[in-house]
C-alpha cells in the first residue's frame, strides 16, 4: 500500500489548494522539501514492492514508510479542516451559535502547531528516504499497466451459455436435486465440494434458476453463510430470503416459530452458499427446524471443506458432489473468451500458443483464468502475454491449488489509484452486497478519489474507478435495479487478497482476544459481543484509527464502547454503525473534525445531538430506517460539505433553511417517513443536486414546485406514496401554472414512479427539459394511471420503458414509433395494453415492432428489427 499512499500524497501536495495553503500558513518551504523527498522515494517503490517478498528488511522499510504516509496525511488533513472552518465563519454571521458550531481557535497558535508538525513529518521522511540506498533499488516506471476500459460490467444472473466446460456437471447436479427430492425423505442435503474459485456458486446459481428446479419446488431460498453459522443469524437470513424482511429484533424462540410457520407444508430448495463451520451441533440444531417441512425438500450446500460435506450431507457418498478443475482445453476457451472480442483470437495464433502455457499455471480454476483473461483483454502485444506467463510471482512458494498468485498478478498490474480502492474493500464483510453510490462515498471519505481535471467531480471519478475494477473481474454479480445504481459483490478469494494486502493496517475483529498492533488504522467488528471486551486494554493497544465498522446484526453493541471509540480516536474518517441497536449518539461526535462518512442506519435514535452539525467535513450521512427519530437537526445547514443524505423521520414537514441550504448536496433519500406531508420549499436552491429518492411516505401530499428548477437533477424516484398528487394545475398561492421556458428545467435521465394511486397521467413538468436526456422511464403499480403523454415522441434519448401493473392504461401514444433510440419495452399485467401490443394482431403492434427487445407479460417477443 506504500506506493498508493505516496502517490496520493505527492498528488495532493501538487494541487493548487495546497500551494495556496502552504503560502498562507507559512510552511511553503517545508512542504516543498517534503514533496521532493516523497518524489524520490516514489521513483523506487515499484521495484521495492516487487522485491519485498524476498527481503524482511525491505518489508519493514515499506511498513515504516506506510506508517509515515498515514501520519503525514493526518497532518495535511488538519490544514483542510482549518480551511473549511474558516469558510463557515466567513459565510455565516458571527454569533453565539456559529461560534459553538465552528470552534474558534487562536490563529497564531494553530500556525505554530502546524509548522512544527510539518517539520517533524518532513524530517521523518528524510530519515526513511536515506535508508533506501542500502536496498539498491532501481527506478521503474509504470509502462506496462494499461487499464482496460472496454469490457462492460457483468450481470448477476448467470447465463448457461456463458459458462464453459460445466454442462455435464450442471445436469448431474439438477438430477441429484430432483432425485433426492423424490426419494421419500423429508429433507435431503447435497454438498458441492471443491477448492475456492472452481465455480461452485456459479453452478448452484444455474441449478437454482433452471426451469426444472423452479417448477419442482414450492419455494426457493438462497443464503450466503461464509464464516457466520450462528443459529439466530441463519434463521434471520432464511426468513429474509422468503419474506424480504429483517427480523433482528426477535429472539431465537420467536425466530424458530416464524421459520417453522414459513416452511410448514412446503417442498423447498434452500441453497446455503460458502459454508465453513465444522461444528456438527450447530448444524443439527438448524436441521431439526428445517426438517419440519413438506416432503421432498432439499438443501444444496457449497463448501471448500470435506468435513463440512460429511457432517451436513445425506448422500450415499459422504464426500458429497466433488467438483474438479476445468480441463486445459476448457480453460483456454475461457481465457480467450475473456481476453478477446468475439472471434478476434483467430487473428493471433501466437497469443493462443502463449495462452496455452498460461492456463497450465491456473490449475483448472476458472476464477484464476477469468481474472488473467480480463487483465489481458484487448491487448494483442505479445510482450504483455509473455509478461503474464513468465512473471516471477509463479515461482514463489505456494500451496497446492493456491489461486492467490494469479489474483495477485492481476492486482500488481493495477495503477496505484485502483490498488488502494480495491484493498479498502476488505473492510466490508465477506459476501457484502455493495451499492455503487455507497462504495464511492466510502472511497471519497478516505481520500482515494483524485480528479484529473478541474471540471471532473469525484462522483464521476468513483464511477470510472468502479468500472475499471469490474472490467478486471475484481467485482462480480452485477445488478442494476431499474437502471438506478449498481449492486455487486466481491468473490471471497478476492476478499482474501484484499485482506492480505491490508493485514497490517486493517483488523477484522470477531472475538475479544485477538492480537493486533498500534499500526492498525481500520477496525471492523463482525459478530462480536462488545460488552465482553476489556475496553481499557483494547483501546490502549490501538493507534490512530481512521475507520470503525460494525457488522453485528442481532447482537447490539455497548454504548460505552461507542462512546470510548469516539472519544479516543480523533482522526476517524468513517464510522459505520448500521443495526447496532443504539438509541443515543454521543455528544462528542462533534469533536471528530475529520469525519467524512457516518452511517447510523437501522437504529432507535430519537434525537441527534446538536454537536453533529459541527462536522463540517462530513460528506455522507445515513439515517435510513431510524424510525424513532423525531426531527432532523435544526442547524443541519452547517454541514456545508454534505453530498449524500438519506433519512427517516417522524416530522410532518421539513422546514426552510435546513436541507435546502446544503449547497453541496447531490443525493437525497427520504424513506419511510410515515407522518411527512410536505418537503422543504427551498429545494430549488440545491444547484448540485443529482438524485432524489422518495419512498414509503404515505401521507406526502405534494412535491415542492422548486423541484422543476433543478437543472442538474438526473434521477427522480417516487415510490409508495399513496396520497401524493403530482398534478400542478395551479401554481403557488393560486397563481396559474404558466410555463416560463426561459427558466432552467430538470434534465432527467431516469424517472421511476411506483405505487402512486393518485397518478392518472404524467404531468408535463416532469418531462419538460428532459427531451434530450431521459433514458429510462418506469411506471409500476399505478392503479389509476390511464395515459402516457402524446409528447413522448419528443424524448429522443429514451432507451427503455417499463410499464407494470397499470390496469387502466389501454394504449400507447400515437407517435410512439418515433422513439428511434428505444431499445427495450416491458409491459406486464396491463391487460388492455397487452392486448393492443400483441405481435402482428394488436392495434399498437406497428408502433413497437422495430424495438429490439420487447417483453410482454413475462414472454420475450422477438423483434423484427435486425
Amino acid at each position: 500500500m506504500a506506493e498508493s499512499l505516496i502517490v496520493r500524497l505527492v498528488e495532493k501536495l501538487g494541487t493548487p489548494v495546497y500551494q495556496q495553503i502552504s503560502s498562507v500558513w507559512g510552511v511553503k518551504d517545508e512542504l516543498k522539501k517534503l514533496q521532493e523527498t516523497l518524489s524520490s522515494v516514489k521513483a523506487v517503490l515499484l521495484d521495492a514492492e516487487e522485491k519485498q517478498a524476498q527481503s524482511h528488511q525491505l518489508r519493514d522499510w515499506l511498513q515504516k514508510l506506510t506508517d509515515a504516509c498515514y501520519d503525514a496525511e493526518d497532518v495535511l488533513d488538519e490544514f483542510e479542516v482549518e480551511v473549511v472552518r474558516k469558510q463557515v465563519l466567513d459565510q455565516q454571521s458571527i454569533g453565539k451559535k456559529v461560534r459553538y458550531l465552528v470552534s474558534s481557535s487562536n490563529p497564531l497558535a494553530i500556525r505554530y502547531k502546524m509548522a512544527r508538525k510539518t517539520k517533524e513529518i518532513r524530517k521523518r521522511f528524510d530519515e526513511i528516504a536515506a535508508i533506501k540506498t542500502k536496498f539498491h533499488l532501481s527506478e521503474l516506471y509504470d509502462n506496462w499497466r494499461v487499464v482496460n476500459r472496454g469490457r462492460e460490467m457483468t450481470h448477476s444472473f448467470v447465463v448457461a451459455s456463458d459458462v464453459i466446460g460445466r454442462d455435464d456437471h450442471l445436469e448431474e447436479i439438477i438430477k441429484l436435486i430432483i432425485d433426492h427430492s423424490n426419494d421419500g425423505q423429508n429433507l435431503s442435503v447435497i454438498p458441492i465440494v471443491g477448492i475456492g474459485g472452481l465455480g461452485k456458486t456459479t453452478l448452484a446459481k444455474l441449478a437454482y434458476n433452471d426451469d426444472r428446479i423452479r417448477n419442482h419446488f414450492d419455494s426457493r431460498m438462497w443464503i450466503c453463510v461464509s464464516e457466520d453459522f450462528g443459529l439466530k443469524q441463519l434463521m434471520m437470513k432464511i426468513i429474509k430470503s422468503v419474506t424480504g424482511q429483517n427480523h433482528g429484533d426477535l429472539d431465537t424462540d420467536e425466530l424458530q416459530k416464524m421459520l417453522r410457520e414459513t416452511l410448514n407444508g412446503k417442498r423447498y430448495l434452500l441453497v446455503m452458499d460458502d459454508v465453513w463451520n465444522e461444528d456438527c451441533r450447530s448444524w443439527i440444531e438448524l436441521k431439526n427446524i428445517l426438517s419440519q417441512s413438506g416432503n421432498g425438500s432439499v438443501v444444496l450446500v457449497t463448501t471448500r471443506s470435506d468435513r463440512v460435506a460429511s457432517i451436513m450431507g445425506t448422500m450415499r457418498d459422504v464426500n458429497g458432489y466433488k467438483l474438479e478443475g476445468l480441463s486445459n482445453e476448457s480453460c483456454l476457451s475461457l481465457l480467450l473468451k475473456c481476453a478477446f472480442k468475439e472471434a478476434q483470437e483467430k487473428q493471433h495464433h501466437n497469443l493462443i500458443k502463449i495462452g496455452e502455457e498460461i492456463v497450465t499455471k491456473c490449475g483448472g480454476i476458472p476464477l484464476a483464468v477469468t481474472t488473467l483473461g480480463s487483465l489481458l483483454y484487448s491487448s494483442t502485444d505479445e510482450y504483455d502475454w509473455t509478461y503474464v506467463r513468465d512473471n516471477e510471482i509463479w515461482k514463489l512458494d505456494q500451496k497446492k491449488d493456491d489461486i492467490l498468485p494469479a489474483l495477485r498478478l492481476s492486482y500488481d498490474q493495477l495503477p496505484s489509484y485502483l490498488k488502494q480502492c480495491f484493498a479498502y474493500c476488505c473492510m466490508f464483510p465477506k459476501d457484502y452486497k455493495f451499492a455503487s453510490f455507497e462504495l464511492i462515498q466510502f472511497w471519497m471519505a478516505h481520500g482515494l478519489l483524485q480528479s484529473s481535471t478541474k471540471n471532473q467531480d469525484l462522483e464521476s471519478v468513483g464511477r470510472q474507478y468502479l468500472k475499471e475494477l469490474a472490467s478486471r473481474s475484481f467485482f462480480q454479480d452485477f445488478e442494476q435495479p431499474c437502471g438506478l445504481y449498481y449492486a455487486f459483490k466481491m468473490h471471497d478469494l478476492m476478499h482474501d487478497l484484499a485482506m492480505s494486502l491490508m493485514k497490517n493496517e486493517c483488523l477484522i475483529l470477531n472475538s475479544g482476544d485477538q492480537c493486533f498492533t498500534k499500526r492498525i488504522r481500520h477496525l471492523s467488528l463482525i459478530d462480536v459481543d462488545t460488552h465482553k471486551i476489556n475496553l481499557p486494554s483494547f483501546l490502549s493497544n490501538l493507534g490512530q484509527l481512521r475507520s470503525i465498522s460494525f457488522a453485528i446484526e442481532g447482537k447490539g453493541t455497548s454504548q460505552e464502547f461507542i462512546e470510548s471509540c469516539i472519544s479516543r480516536f480523533k482522526f476517524l474518517r468513517v464510522i459505520r454503525l448500521d443495526k447496532v441497536g443504539i438509541d443515543v449518539l454521543p455528544k462528542r461526535i462533534g469533536d471528530l473534525r475529520h469525519l467524512r462518512y457516518l452511517d447510523l442506519r437501522n437504529n432507535k435514535i430519537r434525537k441527534l445531538p446538536d454537536s453533529i452539525c459541527k462536522l463540517q467535513h462530513l460528506q455522507s450521512l445515513s439515517l435510513l430506517h431510524c424510525e424513532e427519530l423525531e426531527e432532523l437537526p435544526k442547524d443541519i445547514s452547517y454541514l456545508i460539505n454534505l453530498q449524500l443524505f438519506f433519512f427517516t423521520t417522524k416530522q410532518r414537514f421539513l422546514s426552510k433553511n435546513g436541507v435546502g441550504c446544503l449547497k453541496s448536496l447531490r443525493f437525497l433519500g427520504i424513506y419511510g417517513c410515515a407522518n411527512l406531508e410536505y418537503l422543504f420549499e427551498d429545494i430549488g436552491y440545491l444547484k448540485a443536486f443529482r438524485s432524489l429518492y422518495i419512498v414509503s411516505c404515505p401521507n406526502l401530499i405534494s412535491l415542492p414546485h422548486g423541484i422543476k428548477y433543478l437543472n442538474s437533477l438526473e434521477t427522480l424516484i417516487v415510490d409508495d406514496c399513496e396520497k401524493l398528487n403530482l398534478d400542478w394545475s395551479m401554481g403557488t398561492k393560486g397563481e396559474d401554472n404558466h410555463q416560463d421556458l426561459s427558466i432552467p428545467r430538470a434534465h432527467l435521465r431516469v424517472l421511476f414512479i411506483k405505487k402512486l394511486p393518485q397518478l392518472e397521467e404524467l404531468p408535463q413538468w416532469l418531462l419538460q427539459g428532459s427531451a434530450n436526456t431521459l433514458q429510462s422511464l418506469n411506471i409500476e403499480y399505478c392503479s389509476n394511471f390511464k395515459a402516457l403523454p402524446e409528447s413522448m415522441q419528443d424524448l429522443k434519448s429514451l432507451q427503455d420503458v417499463h410499464i407494470l401493473d397499470c390496469l387502466k392504461l389501454s394504449s400507447l401514444p400515437k407517435d410512439f414509433n418515433c422513439l428511434i433510440d428505444l431499445r427495450e419495452l416491458q409491459i406486464e399485467n396491463c391487460p388492455k395494453l397487452s392486448e393492443r401490443c400483441k405481435p402482428e394482431t394488436g392495434e399498437d403492434w406497428p408502433k413497437i415492432a422495430l424495438i429490439p427487445k420487447i417483453e410482454l407479460d413475462g414472454e420475450i417477443i422477438k423483434s423484427t428489427k435486425n
